[in-house]
């Protein structure tokens, strides 16, 4: 039989439950972010033809629905302070309820902005 990997996720909060979710995101984030080594900004932003989104715009929604998550689910937020706006800036859908098409992503996909455990430091 072959040994199996056991994957162990520390709580990186107070609240256990909140921490082990904050853990596995941060997890996912980190080979994520593997994966994307390497790519630039153009990579990117290509959008294939049979596909709606770019990965970049993938990124950015993944991003901002973690962000609401923490901020309103678990600080219970009702408006965002100008520092966490100014992070992730841009709505989750256009005019047409698609997701929003961005350009230049690594300014907002960049992991150390958009990685749940940097929004818990903020003034909540």
């Amino acid at each position: 039989m072959t040994e199996r990997e056991q994957l162990v996720l520390e709580p990186i909060a107070d609240d256990r439950e909140v921490g082990r979710w904050l853990s596995a995101l941060e997890d996912c984030r980190r080979d994520t972010v593997r994966e994307l080594e390497g790519l630039d900004d153009e990579a990117l932003d290509v959008r294939h033809p049979s596909a709606d989104n770019s990965l970049g715009s993938l990124l950015y929604h993944l991003a901002l629905i973690e962000a609401d998550w923490l901020l309103v689910d678990i600080f219970g937020a009702t408006s965002l302070t100008a520092e966490e706006e100014a992070l992730l800036p841009f709505t989750d859908r256009d005019d047409r309820g698609e997701l929003t098409q961005r350009r230049s992503p690594s300014t907002w996909t960049d992991s150390s902005r958009c990685a749940p455990s940097s929004w818990s430091g903020s003034a909540r």
